[in-house]
């Protein structure tokens, strides 16, 4: 059935967009500990930070990040999703993430409870996530084009008639 297979394409698809949105979160976590604490894009203040603590955020940030994009509808592949739409919907669920992140950072300090969270990098961590994860998205799009135009992964279909039924079958398979 035609739909089933748009449908497991799509899943796929999805699937291909949670990896790389989990694996650019973790990664943008990284990035803001080494803008911060290494390159001191924002002057430190308070003392050098081990990057340890950090490191215990990344499980938590697998799963916040995935579920906050869920939420914004971004695993729900829609071919005539224009660029703009989906990087404000990356925006907005990377914000939602990091407020939940932040919210997780109050009542459970991973590791040590005497640990205390750059708020600045907490700051970088977020501006981080955006541009990596919509730089994956981006690439994993440009792929999929490339792809398509070289004739490869597309379904032909052929819709015999004219009339009000063809109509109504082009418009279900657009």
């Amino acid at each position: 059935d035609l739909t089933t297979m748009i449908e497991q394409k799509h899943r796929g698809l999805a699937s291909v967009y949670l990896v790389n949105d989990a694996l650019a979160s973790n990664l943008a976590m990284l990035c803001a500990y080494l803008l911060r604490f290494q390159f001191e894009v924002i002057p430190v203040t308070k003392g050098q930070q081990s990057i340890a603590p950090y490191i215990e955020l990344l499980p938590i940030i697998t799963i916040v990040f995935p579920i906050a994009f869920a939420v914004q509808g971004l695993y729900n592949v829609r071919p005539a999703r224009s660029k703009a739409e989906e990087w404000l919907q990356v925006a907005i669920g990377s914000v939602v993430a990091t407020v939940v992140l932040s919210g997780v950072l109050l009542w459970v300090r991973p590791g040590n409870p005497d640990v205390l969270y750059s708020r600045a990098t907490l700051a970088i961590f977020l501006v981080c996530a955006m541009l990596l994860v919509i730089i994956g998205r981006s690439l994993v799009r440009e792929f999929v084009e490339a792809r398509h135009r070289e004739g490869k992964d597309l379904d032909r279909v052929l819709i015999a008639g004219n009339g009000e039924l063809a109509r109504a079958v082009v418009e279900r398979i657009n």
